[in-house]
């Protein structure tokens, strides 16, 4: 009679093992995800900065091209307007904007955040006769602009 062979268990990771590697990627991630959504921002950030010189230039663009020679205004308005009047096609989920009259008989074109979070409602604007973005943060909260 033959003897049999005790069944060689194959090494594998005990649940200890597996829950303790699991503890220490939350740690990772836990250290990792401020650092992605402060990037985050800053590109959105970036994005809508962008987004109000191009509506800067635009608007320059109108004033030559429209009789009499006047700045686009559209307070309360969709993106989409602004695009259609303008000749643009920005698109932008996490800014709305919008062109006001300013007193100098210019305009200032105006992003404010949506949503909800630290930087929600802070602005950044762009003045007709200078060519700099201001980045207003009017609740305190959004300090990675």
């Amino acid at each position: 009679m033959k003897r049999e062979e005790p069944i060689r268990r194959k090494p594998a990771m005990t649940l200890l093992e597996l829950l303790i590697v699991f503890i220490i990627i939350g740690i990772l991630l836990s250290f990792a995800m401020p650092t992605f959504q402060n990037a985050s921002e800053r590109q959105r950030s970036k994005n809508a900065e962008f987004n109000l010189t191009v509506l800067y230039h635009a608007q320059k663009r109108h004033r030559m091209t429209s009789v009499p020679p006047v700045y686009y205004t559209c307070e309360d308005c969709e993106l989409d307007d602004i695009n259609e009047i303008l000749g643009l096609s920005i698109i932008d989920d996490y800014f709305s904007y919008e062109i006001t009259d300013d007193t100098e008989g210019g305009f200032v074109a105006i992003a404010t955040r949506l949503g909800s979070g630290r930087c929600a409602d802070d602005t950044m604007s762009l003045t007709q006769g200078s060519s700099a973005v201001d980045k207003s943060v009017d609740n305190g909260g959004c300090s990675v602009w």
